[in-house]
């Protein structure tokens, strides 16, 4: 999964290319964000353009890039295998020009440096779109995350929308616990998924406070979870260990769920709040 997981992070970096050129900043960078239409198994931008607007999309089953109407219907699109970054980017350059949306030269799209892990597509090779079946469980992943993290979002008081931010690609929410008026300074809980990074190389739900602790008592915790400590601090539900409890999918979003209640008080009083 790790090298399709890979591709479709760069390819995210295409979509997440347009808010950036064409919609104002926001303090959070929450303008680069993206929705997950889970019926389609596609990221979506926000709105951008006018008369009518518009929403770059990722596809992940069919791994595509798509524009979408204001309706979500699919009005162009482009497989994305054989397909190189750079060609990707024109594509979306002459899509924006098309759509009213505004003129950019492809080379001027943002393309990141260090948020996202390497792979021989930034180095100029084409997409392969990887393994069929890999893209096809990612998407569940996603599609039962946004089930689990909107239920928390939903019942908890400040939390943003569910979104999933293309430089790390997790879906996640902020539980807000004191505002300030510099983002990095504002005292959270972030609840998220990401399908692997780094720090794990599979599907994984965490709960992290921000600030970190130093020298945290960590607690036991419920839903097969666990505490990690190495670069960050934080609660986390992997896939391996998620799936321990049985393959029904009831089976699993009930774990989960008894991960997030025992995880969030946790994380809520490391962070003090």
């Amino acid at each position: 999964m790790s090298d399709t997981r890979l591709e479709l992070h760069w390819a995210a970096q295409l979509i997440g290319a347009v808010p950036l050129a064409f919609l104002q900043m926001t303090p959070d960078f929450s303008h680069a964000n993206l929705g997950w239409i889970p019926d389609r198994s596609t990221f979506a931008t926000r709105r951008v353009g006018g008369s009518p607007p518009i929403c770059a999309g990722l596809n992940v089953q069919e791994f595509s890039l798509a524009i979408l109407d204001d309706e979500g219907n699919v009005i162009d699109d482009l497989t994305l295998e054989g397909t190189t970054l750079d060609e990707g980017y024109a594509w979306i350059a002459k899509m924006m020009d098309r759509h009213g949306v505004g003129a950019r030269d492809p080379g001027a799209f943002h393309r990141p440096l260090d948020d996202v892990p390497d792979h021989v597509v930034r180095r100029g090779e084409a997409f392969t779109g990887g393994d069929p079946e890999a893209r096809a469980e990612l998407a569940r992943w996603y599609d039962n995350a946004l089930l689990v993290l909107s239920e928390v979002a939903h019942d908890a008081k400040g939390a943003s929308p569910v979104r999933t931010w293309p430089h790390h690609f997790d879906m996640a929410t902020l539980l807000t616990l004191e505002a300030a008026e510099d983002p990095a300074q504002i005292r959270s809980i972030g609840l998220g998924m990401t399908p692997g990074d780094s720090s794990y190389g599979e599907p994984y739900i965490y709960v992290t406070p921000w600030p970190y602790p130093k020298d945290p008592k960590l607690p036991a915790l419920e839903g097969n979870g666990a505490w990690h400590s190495d670069g960050w601090i934080g609660a986390v539900l992997t896939g391996s260990r998620l799936i321990e409890g049985g393959t029904d999918a009831n089976m699993q979003a009930e774990c989960a769920r008894t991960f997030l209640a025992s995880a969030i008080p946790a994380v809520r009083a490391l962070a003090g709040g």
